[in-house]
């Protein structure tokens, strides 16, 4: 298993992994491949992939801005957060958070968030991200339109 930065030919199985994220989660907005591709594109020096025997098997997806109160200030907000099934539990996501952060300090962040989708597992990761080290800060409350 090897957790590094994608590359150009990742790029395919990456928008798969996309989407496959994309298609669990409760959001209202169906996935668009080209506007999604255009995305990936613009974001590649910060996503981060787990590969084990040529597969494609995790991903972080990290994006950074400005504070929008402090422009002089960068953070790095996590977009998706994914590990196959067959690999979860052993570690792996660990590993690319922990790659994500030296990402981070590389690029002078103040802070990254990481998110989850609101489900029952909520609890599950509350713990998993106050172990590595992460505060719960704030709550979306979603209304579709």
């Amino acid at each position: 298993m090897k957790v590094r930065m994608m590359k150009d030919e990742d790029f395919e199985q990456v928008l798969g992994i996309i989407q496959e994220f994309q298609s669990q989660t409760p959001y209202p907005i169906p996935f668009n491949r080209k506007d999604m591709s255009t995305t990936l594109a613009n974001l590649q020096k910060t996503a981060i992939v787990a590969e084990t025997n040529g597969d494609i098997v995790g991903l972080l997806l990290l994006m950074i801005a400005p504070a929008f109160w402090n422009y002089s200030q960068k953070y790095g907000t996590e977009l998706v957060f994914y590990v196959h099934p067959d690999y979860r539990k052993g570690g792996l996501g660990k590993q690319l958070i922990e790659k994500m952060e030296m990402l981070a300090q590389l690029h002078d962040l103040k802070m990254v968030t990481m998110a989850n989708v609101s489900s029952n597992k909520n609890k599950v990761f509350d713990r998993y991200y106050s172990r590595l080290g992460y505060t719960k800060m704030e709550i979306s409350h979603v209304k579709e339109i």
